[in-house]
């Protein structure tokens, strides 16, 4: 078996029983980058996620510090999507907000947790509103198109 398969062997092994965690972790300058770690067993998870969320902790900066419910944001991954984000709540622990977050591939919203360091910059309210309307229109009129051409909309 070659070093590629085995390497991909062991991991599938340790997707299956469920000892795997997604981060983040920066490559050039802040461009976090996915990293799929797997570890050996549930204490070696904790261990990770506690690693990955200190790394997140130090890279918090003042401003972030400071947004609050009810505070516009915008956020752009690694791969350039924007999303647009609303905070809603204080999440369970220190740095992570309750958010509704706005983006191309989720047009309709999705309610989640964000780290205060993944936000890039603050969007007054008209602004995230503007954004986010856009967003909801161009995806009922897709949707109107598809059921106009007989494509079966689950």
């Amino acid at each position: 078996m070659g070093k590629l398969t085995e390497s991909y062997a062991r991991d599938k092994s340790n997707i299956e029983q469920g000892l795997t965690i997604n981060h983040k972790l920066l490559i050039k300058g802040e461009r976090p980058m996915l990293r799929i770690e797997t570890v050996e067993s549930v204490e070696g998870l904790v261990i990770a996620e506690e690693r990955v969320v200190k790394s997140a902790d130090d890279r918090v900066k003042d401003w972030q510090r400071q947004i609050s419910v009810g505070d516009c944001f915008k956020r752009t991954t690694s791969d350039g999507l924007e999303i647009f984000g609303e905070v809603v709540g204080q999440g369970w622990r220190e740095n992570w907000l309750i958010c509704r977050c706005y983006s191309f591939v989720c047009p309709e919203g999705e309610t989640g947790f964000v780290h205060i360091s993944q936000i890039n910059e603050l969007r007054d309210r008209k602004a995230f509103e503007s954004v986010r309307d856009k967003l909801g229109k161009a995806y009922r009129s897709a949707i109107r198109s598809l059921e106009e051409q007989d494509f079966p909309i689950a």
